[in-house]
């Protein structure tokens, strides 16, 4: 029996004798039946930890009063009402909860208002063998306040604290103040009207529109002011607004409701200076950075320009004159100020509105001269291509009351407007330029020698040190000039000959190589916009003419050099390694020279992204190939867990290939590695369906086929995602009934979830998939089905259920139905079923219904033994929320017991009763209870009648009285066996919440030195493999046993009924036996009283056939009775010996069958432990002493 219980508030109300036994059942529930009570259950998680003050287990804190606030009175007599009502409950020591659909809420008597939530319920069994199960239902916390704090929450609804969101904008202001609101629109809406009346009095212009917004800013700032109480400054101090700050706010407020019709009114105002600007941009938009003036041009710079680009164009996305300014500020500070480069990823991810009142009075501190901003800024302009340039610098210079005054901002405008004015004035020249460079890319797009000839013989036409001396450089003379054509990059920053490789014009590239201006230095350093440099691109087009020309160019140079230029990264951290799957034959070529463990962004090696290409034509001879390079490279000691992505996945992950994947699991590596969503290499095979992988994977010992992922799954979880032969591979090594690690889920639950009618059949069909499974709330697959089609499939594996050989008449209880008015029906399905055909109809019947079958019965075959329905629970929906599912599923099964009893009877499987009950739609009670009767009156006229004597009916009270005794003794060790197997279960259970609780006190700090070498892991698989996997065997033998246990309580019964008889008969054949006597005595003097002694006679022989006509009938009766009993009790010790027989069986089978699934399991982790050392010869020692 069990002595005690990992969750401390059970051990303590249950099994633990602490302070003189005041926490056992037999003290605080022994004025109460278990009927009259629930118990509501802190998971023992919940109970973890030490009192931060007297460093106390909290478990060692548990009172008597804390235990009695946990447990509910409850009547069996109460009317519960609607499913999903509220309803309030008194605890046993007076307090009183209030339980509202999943949660549990502290009332009256309790120190604080707590909540908690009903996670699932459970039919516990004590200590005490002769008392039924208690109703628990389990929360996530306890209820009292004390030492819980800290694993307890107060819901949002109850909080009485009031906390505000960051302010970030006046509208969140004023949403707090409904008066200030009121006011602050009306000035709004005046503001509107007077704006619309702008166009239709056709005063419309700049000085109009700016007034009207100016004096709204300045009615709302004083309306706030006059406004201001208390509560209002108190929240600005809060937010540490100054007076200069709220003005702002109330500025882009006032500019943000006004947006749309103001900026309607200056696109209409600066239409034409807008297009003709536009046009001016598109014309030059060939300009390349070279020929702007700029005194230096690395890297940096052109970094600066891109990132300012990227910035700019995010003018167009703001509203408010503030932000835009914001916008510009930004660009100038990337284009002056000298930083660290910043990478083009990070400023994609750039919130360049995260501050708008941080201070940037700094920004032009040590950066490029000023001159040179505004040639980079006019860059920044043609790039960008943002319409309405006009109008946005007007809205950003009269729109802006409170940003434009400071130096930064007006440096910033005045730079823009210059921009602007050079684009307009200076646009020939700049167009000039720009269509030189449109003929220069042409001729090399097209491949015209004849054109690049004259171009390179002539020098390209260049205004730079004429035009720009003039321009933008009034106060310094620089003598730049830019002679160097191949430096000029086209509109997407492709040099010359990277157009030339780009566009794959062999001719064109020929002829820029043999340009002495194309030295191997400027091949070196050459890169596009994504950091690619020429072999990269060559490489990614497929362009091998232009990588051979590429290499053998490249090849002139010092080894060091030419090394390193295989090692460069582009943007996005790829080296040209990465890209060999474009061109296979440079594996050999280039491999040895090539770093193999470089990463890109992703995290990828060039390995990795090799084993990625899974649909090239030459997967298997890219990666056989980049292996053996590896192996060469590397000593043959490939370590696998050098190469994995940001992801976590490793070679073992992505690999597509058969053969490969033989070859790799011969390297080094953990074959068992999670990725960062807990899946491992396996998971990952099932669900793509690689069918071949997984056998390979299954195959070796090393393979962890129980791991689990982060929502607690195992790789039979995922069967709905294989196709048939992953299906048939896995199910042959894999428990089918392997539980999830937080639900409960079995891989038949979770097909049912995603409504996978051939996995369910499957499952079903060809693994035996338990049907009545239960998840950790007490779900069966059925319970959580959506779609009606899958219940109708369910349901009819449940009707089949332990009947697939068999043929005939059949009929099975195969799910509960819920009524919103709390009522429970049963759906019976019934039907003959035969080799070619089954015919099955449905009916639905209540517990009413099943009652009135058992009296019918008792009733109509008063000498027959008739089993009972033994359902004494408590009603299901006592908790009106939070029906007991523990109660539903004990119901229906002992109706579908007690329907399996009666059809396996040889008198009632062919009663008309019991095939009506079970196909007849309607059941008419009046009906069937008049031919009840009748055939209780009919069956006495056929039956042939006998007079028991005395010692006859001696011998069957003997019987009686013996084989009851023997009964009892029968049912008494079979109570005694029911109870331990319920304990089994329970410490079961105990065992799973023991092992949580060890793992929770594994994640300690402390206990952070077991991760290494997999000390963790293994003590984790080693725990989880001790943990029943199947509980449905357990219990499908409690269920047996139970039934055994109820019928023979039914014969212990049955056997009691003649004892009333048999006494009958003794006492009518003494009164027999007496007056016969009297007759013989009786002395008459001779023709003394002759008519009065013939009257006795005649009363006394009628007397005697009276009471011989009442023995012959109660001897009938009761040798019926004998033999009845005597035949149904053979016939069930037949029938039980050979059921139990087969069921302990089943259960040692199976148990069998578990046990050598967990010992392989158990080999798996101390061989991945052992290989975990990365010693290879130990693994393969260790598996080959395995095969």
């Amino acid at each position: 029996m069990k002595q005690s219980s990992p969750n401390a508030f059970l051990d303590r109300l249950f099994f633990s004798d602490h302070n003189n036994g005041i926490f056992s059942d037999k003290t605080l529930l022994q004025d109460f039946e278990v009927h009259d009570v629930i118990i509501l259950a802190p998971v023992a998680e919940s109970l973890q930890g030490i009192e931060n003050e007297t460093d106390i287990p909290w478990n060692e804190t548990i009172t008597s009063d804390f235990i009695a606030s946990h447990i509910l009175k409850c009547s069996s007599g109460l009317g519960y009402g609607l499913y999903g009502k509220t309803k309030q409950f008194t605890t046993i020591n007076g307090k009183t909860v209030i339980i509202k659909n999943d949660f549990v809420y502290t009332d009256k008597g309790f120190s604080s208002v707590r909540h908690a939530k009903l996670l699932y319920d459970h039919l516990y069994y004590s200590g005490d063998i002769n008392r039924p199960p208690y109703l628990i239902y389990f929360l996530d916390r306890p209820l009292l306040k004390s030492c819980f704090d800290s694993c307890t929450r107060i819901p949002k609804s109850l909080s009485v604290s009031k906390s505000f969101e960051k302010i970030t904008n006046f509208q969140q202001i004023i949403r707090l103040y409904p008066l200030i609101s009121q006011k602050v629109k009306q000035i709004l809406t005046n503001s509107l009207k007077k704006l619309r009346s702008l166009e239709e009095s056709s005063v419309l212009n700049l000085d109009n529109i700016r007034q009207i917004i100016e004096n709204t800013v300045i009615s709302v700032i004083n309306t706030f002011k006059s406004s201001r109480t208390s509560s209002i400054k108190n929240l600005l101090k809060a937010e540490k607004f100054s007076e200069e700050d709220v003005e702002l706010l109330i500025e882009n407020y006032v500019c943000d409701e006004t947006h749309d019709i103001v900026f309607f009114y200056l696109l209409k105002i600066n239409k034409e200076r807008d297009k003709e600007l536009m046009d001016s941009i598109i014309s030059m938009e060939y300009i390349d950075i070279h020929q702007i003036g700029l005194p230096i041009i690395n890297s940096e710079i052109i970094d600066r320009i891109s990132d300012a680009v990227n910035c700019f164009k995010q003018l167009e996305k703001r509203r408010i004159p503030s932000e835009r300014l914001t916008v510009l500020l930004k660009t100038v500070q990337f284009l002056v100020t000298s930083t660290v480069k910043i990478t083009k990823e990070s400023q994609r991810n750039k919130n360049y509105n995260k501050n708008m009142f941080q201070d940037t009075s700094n920004f032009l501190k040590n950066n490029l001269g000023g001159d040179c901003l505004i040639p980079m800024l006019l860059l920044v302009l043609i790039r960008a291509k943002l319409n309405n340039l006009e109008t946005n610098l007007v809205y950003i210079t009269h729109f802006s009351f409170l940003n434009t005054h400071r130096g930064e901002e007006s440096y910033a405008l005045s730079s823009l407007e210059a921009v602007l004015y050079h684009i307009l004035h200076q646009r020939d020249k700049l167009k000039m330029i720009s269509d030189c460079n449109i003929i220069l890319w042409n001729s090399i797009k097209s491949g015209d020698i004849d054109i690049l000839e004259s171009i390179f013989k002539k020098q390209h036409p260049s205004f730079n040190s004429v035009f720009f001396d003039e321009v933008f450089f009034q106060t310094t003379r620089i003598s730049y000039i830019l002679n160097d054509i191949y430096c000029y990059k086209d509109i997407n920053g492709d040099s010359a000959i990277m157009l030339g490789i780009k566009t794959k014009n062999i001719s064109s590239i020929t002829f820029l190589f043999n340009q002495p201006q194309f030295s191997s230095e400027f091949l070196l350093n050459d890169r596009d916009i994504e950091g690619s440099t020429l072999l990269m691109v060559a490489i990614k087009l497929e362009f091998k003419e232009a990588i051979d020309i590429l290499l053998q160019k490249l090849k002139t140079c010092s080894n060091q050099k030419f090394f390193n230029y295989l090692t460069q990264k582009d943007y996005s951290g790829k080296t040209i390694c990465h890209y060999l799957f474009y061109q296979p034959y440079l594996i050999y070529e280039l491999g040895p020279h090539l770093s193999w463990k470089s990463r890109d962004k992703q995290g990828q090696t060039p390995l990795f992204s090799l084993f990625m290409m899974h649909n090239h034509l030459d997967y298997k001879k890219i990666a056989m190939d980049a292996i053996e390079i590896v192996q060469l490279i590397e000593n043959n000691n490939l370590n696998v867990d050098d190469h994995f992505d940001n992801n976590g996945n490793s070679l073992f992950h992505i690999i597509n290939d058969s053969e490969c994947l033989s070859k790799l699991l011969s390297c080094r590596g953990n074959i068992n590695k999670r990725n960062n969503d807990g899946f491992t290499p396996l998971i990952c095979h099932i669900k793509f369906g690689r069918s071949k992988l997984v056998k390979i994977f299954l195959n070796d010992k090393r393979t962890d086929i129980s791991a689990k992922d982060q929502n607690g799954f195992t790789a039979i979880h995922f069967l709905v995602q294989m196709n048939l032969e992953t299906m048939n591979i896995l199910t042959e090594i894999v428990n089918i009934e392997e539980r999830t690690s937080y639900t409960g889920s079995t891989a038949l639950h979770i097909a049912v979830q995603e409504k996978s009618l051939d996995c369910i059949k499957y499952l079903v069909k060809n693994r035996s998939a338990d049907i009545n499974a239960l998840n950790y709330k007490g779900d069966r697959p059925v319970d959580i089905a959506k779609d009606q089609e899958v219940v109708d499939l369910l349901d009819e594996f449940a009707f089949f259920k332990n009947s697939l050989k068999k043929q005939g008449k059949i009929a099975r209880v195969v799910r509960i139905l819920f009524e919103d008015d709390s009522s429970i029906k049963f759906i019976i399905k019934s039907g003959f079923v035969n080799e070619n055909s089954k015919n099955i109809t449905t009916v639905i019947r209540t517990i009413e219904d099943f009652k009135f079958l058992y009296k019918c019965l008792v009733f109509q075959y008063s000498e027959l033994w008739v089993p009972s329905l033994h359902i004494d629970f408590l009603d299901p929906c006592i908790i009106p929320s939070r029906p007991s599912k523990s109660i539903l599923s004990a119901f229906l099964n002992c109706f579908d017991n007690f329907l399996q009893i009666l059809l396996q009877h040889s008198v009632f499987s062919t009663d008309e009763l019991l095939w009506e009950f079970v196909t007849v739609p309607q059941l008419y009670t009046h009906l069937t209870t008049e031919r009840s009767q009748k055939k209780f009156l009919d069956k006495d006229k056929d039956r042939q009648e006998k007079l028991m004597s005395v010692d006859e009916i001696n011998d069957i009270d003997f019987f009686f009285k013996d084989t009851k005794h023997n009964i009892e003794n029968m049912t008494h060790a079979y109570n005694h066996l029911h109870k331990s197997l319920c304990f089994l279960e329970s410490s079961c259970l105990d065992f799973q919440t023991s092992y949580k609780l060890l793992f929770h006190f594994f994640r300690i700090p402390v206990f952070k030195f077991l991760e290494v070498n997999g000390y963790l892991f293994a003590i984790e698989r080693f725990i989880d493999n001790l943990v029943l996997k199947t509980p449905s065997l357990i219990v499908e033998l409690i269920q047996l046993i139970l039934l055994t246990k109820n019928i023979l309580s039914d014969f212990s019964n049955a056997f009691e009924q003649p004892h009333v008889l048999v006494k009958e008969l003794m006492f009518a054949h003494k009164s027999f036996r007496r007056s016969v006597n009297i007759d013989k005595n009786t002395l008459w003097s001779f023709n003394l009283l002759t008519n009065t002694k013939k009257k006795m006679q005649q009363t006394s022989a009628k007397r005697v056939f009276q009471t011989t006509q009442t023995l012959t009938k109660q001897s009938t009766k009761l040798q019926n009775i004998h033999i009845n009993l005597l035949t149904e009790l053979a016939d069930f010790y037949n029938t039980h010996t050979q059921r139990i027989k087969t069921a302990l069986w089943n259960f040692a089978n199976a148990t069998l069958q578990e046990e050598r699934y967990k010992y392989d399991q158990l080999q798996r982790a101390l061989l991945a432990l052992r290989s975990g050392s990365n010693d290879l010869a130990s693994y393969n020692t260790f598996a080959s002493d395995q095969v």
